[in-house]
């Protein structure tokens, strides 16, 4: 609460609304780690990593099923495959500068690879069954 308070005292409007944006992505990282459910100290944490920071879930919750290998969620690959598309480096700081999460090249260079191969091997069963009928 006192962050937001503290906006007024802010000279720019650019300043008060990055401010805005990474109070917002904080409070957002906050509701959905409560949302997922309080994580009870005896379990053993899976830390995800999702477009509001990273929260901490109990690996027994059903809502953190099939993340294998990489613990990002779902909508941040889909919003760093975006990225991972542009031809350019440093996507890493791309990823910061628009989502407001830190995250690095590999991981987005992973995502897309992994995600390029499916669709890759999706293709060639369609193009194979085309040829084929």
């Amino acid at each position: 609460m006192e962050d937001i308070q503290n906006l007024s005292n802010l000279n720019s409007l650019y300043e008060i609304e990055k401010q805005l944006d990474e109070i917002w992505t904080d409070l957002g990282g906050k509701i959905l780690e409560s949302t997922i459910g309080n994580v009870p100290t005896n379990h053993r944490l899976k830390k995800l990593q999702t477009k509001f920071g990273e929260i901490e879930v109990s690996t027994t919750s059903d809502l953190i099923n099939g993340f294998t290998g990489q613990k990002i969620s779902h909508y941040l690959q889909e919003k760093l495959l975006y990225i991972g598309q542009m031809d350019c480096y440093e996507r890493g700081e791309i990823a910061q500068m628009l989502l407001n999460i830190k995250t690095n090249d590999t991981a987005i260079y992973r995502i897309t690879d992994k995600i390029g191969n499916k669709v890759w091997r999706f293709l060639k069963v369609k193009i194979l069954e085309i040829l084929c009928s």
